[in-house]
């Protein structure tokens, strides 16, 4: 279960409106938000999230984390280092600033934005050849340059015990749940590792 996190699915496409509605329904027990807050001009690939601390205990994110820590000011920054390397730091280090070409959304122009390393993920060789990277930056900076219109998230959320779902029920609650909120079946994602060692196998 470390693996693979704590949480029963994953909702994407939300807006923030169908987000907070999820948090007053009975069904759903802890409810964490993931975005794309935007990109960083380089050759590679380098995409910005958001994150906030429930999506990070879901998802044993906090587990990843090797130095510093997960952004807590406005222009905070953490990824893995070699993230920083592809943009020139030879050896980035926790407190140093780095100036980047950041765009929140592919309409934007690339604006000149100061971010400070405030952790490192944990690296692996894998990343050295890896043309796609993620970092994550503070709830407060993607607030202030994502247009409210704009924002999507990704909800992971766990779902009432109350409800005594087996692995086989579990999905069908939330294809049901999902479809009340307009989703596709590609935009909802069970946890299936997750639910098989924590629920009852059902029909498997």
């Amino acid at each position: 279960m470390d693996l693979y996190g704590s949480y029963y699915g994953v909702f994407r496409g939300l807006s923030y409106e169908q987000t907070e509605d999820m948090r007053l329904r009975n069904e759903f027990t802890e409810i964490g938000l993931m975005s794309n807050a935007g990109v960083i001009e380089s050759k590679d690939k380098l995409i910005l999230f958001f994150a906030d601390e429930t999506a990070r205990n879901l998802t044993n994110m906090d587990r990843q984390l090797e130095e510093g820590t997960y952004p807590l000011n406005k222009t905070d920054i953490t990824a893995k280092p070699e993230f920083f390397r592809k943009l020139g730091m030879i050896e980035p280090k926790v407190g140093e600033v780095i100036q980047v070409s950041f765009r929140p959304d592919l309409n934007s122009k690339y604006e000149k934005q100061n971010f400070r390393i405030s952790g490192f993920l944990k690296d692996n060789n894998t990343d050295i050849n890896n043309s796609t990277m993620t970092a994550f930056v503070s709830q407060d900076f993607y607030e202030t340059t994502t247009a409210e219109g704009n924002r999507q998230f990704h909800a992971y959320f766990t779902l009432n015990k109350s409800m005594k779902l087996n692995y086989d029920t579990a999905k069908a609650a939330m294809e049901e749940l999902g479809a009340e909120y307009g989703l596709k079946e590609e935009y909802i994602m069970p946890n299936s590792y997750f639910l098989i060692s924590a629920l009852d196998p059902g029909n498997l």
